[in-house]
């Protein structure tokens, strides 16, 4: 994984969104066939989150469509421990509502994949305080 990470995250800085957008969907399929948190954590995560801040639509979309994929390959507790630290800093931090609303939508995707209790407890709090 160390030797393709460079060039991942070359094609990450393409300017054309397609490259970008077959990237991404290529980087949730190598986690889902790895299926290991820790090396997702640790290669594949950082780049991942780059959908958030993407100046393209299409890829600021296709990010929040593969968050449920991620969700059930590495379970609950890597959403709540990894993505939503992501996504309630990129809703504090960040001044442009597109990027804001990326991180809202994300949650929302989320949230379908998850349990009620988790929703009520974990999820709902960050929609309401960031609608």
């Amino acid at each position: 994984m160390n030797s393709i990470s460079p060039h991942f995250k070359n094609l990450m800085d393409d300017k054309k969104w397609r490259v970008r957008e077959a990237l991404y969907s290529s980087l949730v399929e190598l986690a889902a066939h790895f299926g290991n948190a820790d090396l997702f954590a640790k290669h594949i995560e950082p780049l991942f989150f780059q959908y958030l801040k993407d100046k393209a639509s299409v890829i600021r979309d296709l990010g929040v469509s593969k968050i449920p994929t991620l969700i059930q390959t590495f379970k609950n507790d890597w959403f709540f421990n990894n993505c939503v630290p992501k996504l309630t800093e990129t809703l504090n931090k960040q001044n442009g509502y597109l990027y804001r609303i990326t991180a809202l939508s994300s949650l929302r995707a989320a949230a379908a994949h998850l349990s009620n209790d988790a929703v009520s407890d974990k999820v709902l709090p960050i929609l309401i305080k960031n609608a």
